[in-house]
């Protein structure tokens, strides 16, 4: 056996490959819900300083 190959039968590989791709996949969602919710954090705390300036003019 070369020393590059691993002990891992093909079908080993393909499962860890498998869990690999879920796993970053989970990721990159959980990162676009995190993303989504800062700026929904973000829209909320522009408004309520809006809310509590006076309106320009006045």
């Amino acid at each position: 056996m070369d020393q590059g190959e691993s002990d891992r039968t093909p079908h080993q590989t393909e499962k860890t490959k498998a869990a690999a791709r879920l796993r970053e996949q989970r990721r990159a969602e959980a990162l676009r819900a995190n993303l989504g919710r800062r700026k929904e954090q973000a829209r909320a705390r522009r408004d309520e300083v809006a809310d509590q300036e006076p309106p320009e003019g006045a």
